[in-house]
Formats: structure tokens, C-alpha cells, sequence
């Protein structure tokens, strides 16, 4: 199975090998794009402060496994969840919310994973001023 960002390791890691080895091709096609989706949702989180496409290349940085960690628990969860959402394990969705809140956390500043930054200058959102027009009362 070929992945866009993962590695089957990595999902081997959660899924059983067995699900992923005996897959259809049409399973296979559904899990690239889940997995696509899920790059696509991991970049939205992290854009404003974090270079994505440095990010989701095979550069080698401090905080590759955990970028790795959250797109294959996004990965994961929505595979089972597509095949048998009546059946979906606990620990599996416990993980997933695990995951969201992680991701929610660095894209609000209160973790620092060390990975790769934007430049300064590519940094988009205010971070103080004031918008005050003092001519209106002329």
C-alpha cells in the first residue's frame, strides 16, 4: 500500500496488519484518501505558525513523530470507524479525541512540538494594534 505522507509501519501500529494487508482495492483507494484528509485537517490546524510543506516532506526534524502520531490516529480511527462505526474500540476514540486536543493545543500556542516554523514575515494573524480612525469626528 502505497501512502502519501505514512509509511504502513505506521499504521501497523494501530491497525492490524491483516486488515491492511487483505484490503481490496477499493480499501485501498479509501485509505489514501482518508489519509489525504487527514494531512489536509493536521495543515489546517498548523498553517499560521508551522511551515506544512517542510512538514509533510521526508525532511527530518524534532517533531516528526509526533506529526507522524496524530495524522495515523486520525488515519486509523476514521478507517475503522468507516468499516464498523457500531464496533469502534474505546481506546481507539479516546486516542482520536487525544489527537484533536494535541493538535488543538499547538495550533493555539500552548505546545511547542519543535517543528519546522514559517518565516516571520509569513506568520499571518494580528498580534496587537489598534484599528481607531481618528478622523470620523471632523
Amino acid at each position: 500500500m502505497e501512502l502519501q505522507f505514512l509509511a504502513f509501519e505506521d499504521l501497523e501500529t494501530r491497525v492490524f496488519e491483516d486488515y491492511l494487508v487483505d484490503s481490496e482495492q477499493e480499501d485501498i483507494e479509501a485509505t489514501q484518501n482518508i489519509e489525504k484528509q487527514a494531512i489536509s485537517l493536521v495543515k489546517s490546524k498548523l498553517r499560521k505558525r508551522y511551515d506544512t510543506d517542510v512538514i509533510f516532506t521526508n525532511a527530518n526534524y524534532a517533531g516528526r513523530d509526533l506529526i507522524i502520531w496524530a495524522v495515523s490516529g486520525i488515519v486509523s480511527y476514521r478507517l475503522i470507524r468507516r468499516n464498523a462505526a457500531r464496533k469502534m474500540p474505546s481506546d481507539l476514540k479516546d486516542e482520536y479525541q487525544e489527537v484533536m486536543a494535541w493538535l488543538n493545543s499547538v495550533r493555539d500556542g500552548n505546545e511547542n512540538p519543535e517543528l519546522p516554523m514559517l518565516p516571520e514575515d509569513e506568520q499571518k494573524g494580528v498580534l496587537w494594534g489598534n484599528s481607531t480612525n481618528q478622523n470620523q469626528y471632523l
